[in-house]
């Protein structure tokens, strides 16, 4: 009996670490597709209204705008990354 209760154990830690890999899995995919929308918006902003991409091609839009929301949207990958990570 101590024997049986012991399997029932290990599968059942089994199927909750199988479940949170697969619900980590759909995290991470979750934050690749968020990550892809903001600068998806912002090249069909730049696409569709004149005044957004003379704001990307001037010196502010190129060495402040862009850089900033380059790393701030990479800041945002990894702290999800690193809490998803986390939760595994």
């Amino acid at each position: 009996m101590l024997l049986s209760s012991a399997i029932d154990r290990l599968v059942f830690e089994q199927q909750i670490a199988d479940d949170v890999r697969a619900r980590a899995s759909g995290l991470r995919v979750q934050i690749v597709l968020l990550a892809a929308l903001v600068p998806g918006l912002a090249l069909y902003l730049a696409v569709t209204v004149p005044g957004m991409a003379e704001t990307f091609t001037t010196p502010l839009g190129r060495f402040v705008l862009v850089p900033v929301a380059a790393l701030l949207e990479l800041a945002g990958i990894l702290a999800s990354r690193r809490l998803v990570n986390g939760i595994t």
